[in-house]
């Protein structure tokens, strides 16, 4: 599985942006919480960086099919670079900062989109089991060591230096993509609206019990934020 460079490409990419995004919910809520002394308004911007799978999920997904998916993987890492560099400019207004997070954590949903369909066209046989399961030990790796190694740098370095070091894991993750990983073209556009697609695949999941059960259940991981946001 990691003898495959395309892979490998991609799960060391997801990893640097994993831990990297832990690094700017660190400093950013330290910020907030040092410039407001509001634990809510600390909690709120904490929510900010998970509110937007509302706003991405439903209509950036489907990018990773009306594009390259390998484009749009590095679209977002080079967007979201940007957007976090900008966050750490000295004198952005709290406000700003919030709202640029509010985009860069949009951005997640097409990146993530295209990377699991990639990641199903490199290991399309028994592997693709392996790789999803790696896939998710790497994310829950990144999290965790990504929250202690976030605490650590805005601690001894500050927070603006944590957002710099999250911008350059885009930057990493990006410069993997278009190195290891090759070109595919898009799996094809829309034939229908955004609404009609929604629609559509609302219909098939609740139509079928076990597809029904499986979506819920799914929901059930949204809990899990709450002991991390404590």
């Amino acid at each position: 599985m990691f003898a495959d460079g395309e892979f490998r490409a991609i799960w060391l990419a997801e990893f640097a942006s994993i831990a990297g995004d832990q690094f700017a919910r660190v400093a950013l809520t330290v910020v907030v919480f040092e410039r407001t002394g509001s634990p809510l308004l600390t909690a709120l911007t904490y929510a900010t960086t998970y509110l937007p799978w509302l706003v991405g999920g439903l209509f950036l997904s489907d990018l990773a099919d009306r594009f390259p998916r390998r484009n749009v993987m590095i679209a977002a890492d080079l967007a979201r670079m940007l957007l976090v560099a900008a966050m750490a400019v000295p004198g952005t207004p709290l406000g700003a900062m919030v709202a640029l997070l509010f985009v860069v954590a949009s951005l997640n949903a097409p990146f993530q989109g295209a990377r699991s369909a990639l990641r199903a066209s490199i290991m399309p046989d028994d592997r693709y089991a392996l790789g999803l399961a790696a896939s998710q030990v790497t994310r829950e790796i990144g999290v965790v060591g990504g929250f202690v190694a976030g605490g650590l740098i805005v601690s001894f370095l500050g927070a603006r230096p944590a957002l710099l070091i999250d911008a350059g894991t885009f930057a990493v993750s990006a410069l993997l993509l278009s190195v290891a990983v090759r070109h595919r073209p898009a799996a094809g556009r829309r034939r229908q609206s955004r609404l009609a697609e929604m629609m559509a695949g609302l219909r098939l999941v609740f139509a079928s019990p076990r597809l029904r059960a499986l979506m819920l259940l799914g929901w059930l991981c949204a809990f899990y934020t709450v002991p991390e946001a404590l």
